[in-house]
């Protein structure tokens, strides 16, 4: 079972051998105010200066809404988007790694999400279009993108423009989202994530990318890239797609608002990221 961050005996052995801490941003870095708070920055700032090590982030989100938070952090060198479907660079833009959703794939997408009247976005490396502007697409462009997206007729983009990453949002469902599952289980050329918005609970987003483009495939390009073993990262999550981050990784750290599942696969838990978890859990295992 994980272990509470404040209560380990000797929190220095976990910060012993990290070269590379791999941050997740919604719900983790970010909190509910949609905001990375001042101490967290200072603490990871801290520990880049005196520990050297290197900052990367792992989200499912694109690069071009996470640029604000890679500059604010200091990340250096590769990091993953689009839930593994993109490894890139984040200083050159050069992509170490991506994998593309099949088209046909993609064109079944549109027509479920068209004849549900569900939201969706279609991600490319630097931009995301939709056919129309929905509530849910609006809340996902202003709270957590910051980011125009283009609007397009899917079904005609679909069979000509490659996409990394497809998000279905739609408020909370049990219905929709076994639809939303069983959609994903019709192929094995994708696969599915699933994650509430850190600002707006009630709302679902529904990830599809490359069943290639896994996290497990994710987490061996960034070591690669890196040039780290599994046993020198530090992984921090809060969702059930960061389970196998924190499960690869050599620490990982849950946060206090994951789902004890989330909870029993990392080595740690600490507080919520409304209480600074990620702050506490730096300044504990990294000694001032």
């Amino acid at each position: 079972m994980s272990r509470l961050v404040t209560e380990i005996p000797n929190p220095a052995l976990y910060s012993r051998n990290i070269k590379l801490i791999c941050f997740d941003l919604d719900g983790t870095l970010i909190n509910s105010r949609g905001e990375i708070s001042s101490a967290t920055i200072n603490e990871i700032r801290r520990i880049q200066k005196k520990n050297q090590v290197t900052i990367a982030m792992a989200t499912g989100r694109p690069l071009f809404s996470a640029d604000q938070f890679v500059d604010a952090l200091g990340a250096k060198g590769a990091s993953m988007f689009y839930a593994g479907a993109l490894i890139t660079d984040v200083e050159t833009r050069i992509p170490a790694f991506e994998c593309h959703l099949p088209k046909p794939e993609v064109q079944s997408l549109v027509k479920f999400c068209r004849s549900n009247n569900l939201s969706l976005e279609l991600y490319t490396g630097e931009e995301y279009f939709v056919d129309t502007l929905t509530d849910c697409i609006t809340i996902h462009r202003d709270a957590y993108l910051k980011h125009e997206p283009q609007i397009f007729d899917l079904e005609k983009l679909a069979s000509k423009e490659r996409f990394l990453k497809a998000t279905v949002s739609h408020l909370t469902d049990p219905e929709i989202d076994q639809e939303i599952t069983n959609l994903a289980a019709s192929s094995k050329h994708w696969e599915l994530t699933s994650a509430f918005g850190a600002k707006h609970s009630n709302i679902i987003f529904h990830n599809f990318t490359n069943a290639y483009a896994s996290r497990a495939q994710a987490f061996q390009a960034l070591l690669e890239q890196h040039r780290v073993r599994p046993e020198h990262v530090m992984a921090f999550g809060d969702a059930p797609a960061d389970e196998t981050f924190l499960k690869m990784a050599g620490v990982g750290i849950a946060m206090g608002n994951a789902s004890e599942s989330v909870k029993k696969s990392g080595n740690l838990v600490t507080l919520s990221a409304d209480e600074d978890g990620v702050a506490l859990a730096l300044s504990q295992i990294f000694d001032s």
